[in-house]
C-alpha cells in the first residue's frame, strides 16, 4: 500500500507504531519527485505530539492514557510550529479523531508537512499510522488529496488484517497446542 502511494502520488510514504511515548517508523518508501522527502529512517523513534503518525496514534488513546502522557514531561519544542501546550494538544487530538486524519504543518522539521489516517485491527483498534511526507512547497495545493489518499490507504491497509484476521482458525482441533494436556502428576 505504501508504494502505491508513492506510485500515485510521488511523496514519501510512512508506516509507524506507538511504542511507550514515541513513534517508531516500522516501514518507508522514498518518494520519486527530484526534490522529495527522505523522512524518518526505518527504526527511528520521534516524539508522538510533533508528528502526524504521532498525533493519530495519540488521538486513541483512552482520557486516562492521554492525561499520562500529557503530564509525564513537557511537550518539547522542535520547530516554531510545534505544538507545546498540553491543552493545545489535546484540542488538536479531539479534531483528530473526529476528522480521522492528522496533520503535521513543519512540526518536525520546519519544511517538511506530512498527513496521516490511522490503521485499525480486526476489532477496531488502532494499531498503526500511515502517513505521506511532502515539501512544504507542495503541500497546500494538495492538502484534501493527500488527505483522501492516505485515509484510502489506511483503510485498504485495514481491511487486509480484517481479512488475515478471518483465514485464523481459533478451533483448538486446529491447533494442537491449544488441546488439553492432560491432568498433570500430583506431586507427592
Amino acid at each position: 500500500m505504501l508504494e502505491e502511494l508513492v506510485e500515485n502520488y510521488g511523496e514519501t510514504t510512512h508506516l509507524a507504531i506507538m511504542e511507550r511515548w514515541s513513534v517508531l517508523y516500522v516501514d518507508k518508501v522514498i518518494g520519486t519527485h527530484n526534490i522529495t522527502v527522505q523522512g524518518a529512517r526505518v527504526g527511528t523513534r520521534l516524539d508522538a505530539h510533533s508528528t502526524a503518525v504521532g498525533k493519530v496514534l495519540l488521538a486513541q488513546l483512552d482520557k486516562t492514557e492521554l492525561q499520562r502522557y500529557l503530564t509525564a514531561r513537557p511537550l518539547r519544542r522542535l520547530t516554531p510550529s510545534t505544538t507545546t501546550s498540553p491543552h493545545a494538544l489535546a484540542d488538536a487530538l479531539e479534531m483528530t479523531r473526529m476528522a480521522g486524519v492528522a496533520v503535521d504543518m513543519g512540526e518536525t522539521v520546519s519544511e517538511v508537512h506530512c498527513v496521516a489516517a490511522p490503521v485499525r485491527d480486526d476489532m477496531g483498534s488502532v494499531v498503526a499510522a500511515v502517513s505521506i511526507s511532502v515539501p512544504a512547497t507542495r503541500f497546500a495545493s494538495r492538502r484534501a488529496q493527500l488527505e483522501r489518499a492516505v485515509i484510502a490507504a489506511a483503510n485498504k491497509i485495514t481491511r487486509s488484517i480484517a481479512e488475515a484476521a478471518d483465514i485464523v482458525p481459533l478451533e483448538s482441533r486446529n491447533h494442537p497446542s491449544l488441546e488439553p494436556v492432560g491432568s498433570c502428576p500430583r506431586a507427592s
